[in-house]
């Protein structure tokens, strides 16, 4: 599973600590790629288990631009590559990644092993066991350390959204189908005009 080199120490990093807690029936891949309607584009990681495909991003300040990557995002799950999609910050890998991983596994707990899941609720912070995720979508949480503010941001994008909700991924995969596809940027371009 962990399989080096990778293309950062941000993804290094995570693949790391991320396959110690990994249930034992979860493929995981780095570097994938995925054929869309505008273009290949590349997964930093992928993991497959039995119920699900979710992919992981590990956003480097310097090399994503959020949203441009909400419209990847959008390309990837309409191509039905991936069941979900996670964006982790390097800050919030760096500085708090059991704690990332222990809100992705309460929402995607069958990539996870139960020995993993115990590791996790051991090493995350009080603060992160004891808060409430009130959105499917997106975890932001602020510690307070000593007169700074400093906060994690995990976001989530789901291919299949509840009944009702309307879905950014959705709109925009289908605004790229009615333009014929192409080229990601250009798609955008058109979509703002």
């Amino acid at each position: 599973m962990y399989d080096p080199p990778y293309e950062s120490p941000l993804e290094d990093l995570f693949a790391w600590n991320a396959v110690k807690y990994l249930g034992e029936t979860v493929a995981f891949d780095k570097q994938v790629e995925v054929d869309t309607i505008c273009g290949k584009f590349r997964l930093d990681f992928l993991a497959v288990s039995p119920e699900s495909r979710v992919a992981f991003e590990c956003d480097g300040v310097e090399y994503h631009e959020p949203r441009r990557d909400e419209w990847r995002d959008a390309m990837i799950l309409g191509a039905n590559a991936v069941d979900v999609i996670y964006h982790l910050r390097g800050t919030d890998l760096y500085y708090h990644l059991e704690d990332c991983l222990f809100i992705i596994s309460k929402w995607n707990p069958e990539l996870f092993s139960h020995r993993g899941l115990i590791g996790l609720e051991r090493l995350t912070s009080q603060h992160v066991k004891n808060l409430h995720l009130t959105s499917e979508r997106r975890a932001i949480i602020e510690y307070n350390a000593i007169e700074l503010i400093d906060f994690i941001d995990v976001r989530r994008t789901v291919r299949e959204e509840p009944e009702g909700v309307n879905s950014f991924w959705k709109n925009v995969f289908q605004f790229a189908q009615e333009n014929g596809g192409g080229n990601l940027d250009e798609i955008i371009e058109k979509f703002h005009q």
